[in-house]
This record gives C-alpha cells, structure tokens and sequence, in this order.
C-alpha cells in the first residue's frame, strides 16, 4: 500500500510499464445507447431465473403453443419488454456519464493526491499494527 501510495503522488523516480492499447472510440449516439441497453436487457432477462420469478411461466407458454415460431415471438417479445426497462436505465446513465466526467476532470488532481496519501497512511498503519 505504502509503494502504491508513492506511485500515486509521482514520488518514485521511475514510471511502472502499462499498456495502452490501440484502439479508437466511435461515436454511435443514442440509438447505439439504446440497442446497446436492448441487447444487453434481452439477455440479461432471458438468464437470470433468480431475479426473475415470471420467466419459468414464459417459457411453459412457449412450450405449450408446442410451435417453435410461437415460443420464439413469445420469449423475444418477454425479453423486449423486460429489456426496455434495463435499456431505459442504460440510456439515462450513458447520456449521464459524460457530465459526471466532466466534473471527475476538474477534480482528478486532489482525488489522486487524497487517495495516494489514504495509501501511504494505510500503508503504515497496517505495517504497524502486525
């Protein structure tokens, strides 16, 4: 904790490697937001029985059309309602991040400088109290 701390206020003389890797970022929007949260909602609903107490009734109902076209258009339409919620969710903490990012710049400087000595009395604390 004590040598993360010193690495965290640049006190140590020499930089750890990282790897950056090389990739750009595309822009898709909100429509990218939107099918993002879709996606991620649909199948979010579809795996997660625990949470999710209905879904043993939707799959018994897809079952019972004894159709795999029927089963299907039920658990599609079971997902795409049950995700729009999630995708909504999704949608309003992507369009969110970009004003909280904004406001993590400006106070970036004193948040290393109060974590990095967080680290160092830590650091000591718990070497201390062994």
């Amino acid at each position: 904790m004590i040598f993360f701390g010193c690495f965290t206020l640049d006190i140590l003389p020499f930089k750890l490697p990282h790897f950056l890797p090389n990739y750009q970022r595309e822009r898709t929007g909100a429509i990218g937001v939107v099918l993002f949260g879709l996606l991620i909602g649909g199948f979010t609903a579809l795996h997660n029985i625990c949470c999710n107490p209905i879904f043993p009734l939707v799959i018994a109902a897809s079952f019972m059309k004894e159709n795999l076209v029927s089963g299907f258009f039920i658990l599609f339409l079971y997902a795409l309602g049950y995700g729009s919620v999630l995708a909504s969710a999704m949608l309003g903490v992507g369009l969110g991040i970009n004003r909280i990012s904004v406001l993590l710049t400006k106070v970036a400087k004193v948040i290393k400088y109060v974590s990095g000595t967080i680290l160092i009395v830590l650091g000591f604390y718990f070497l201390l109290s062994i």
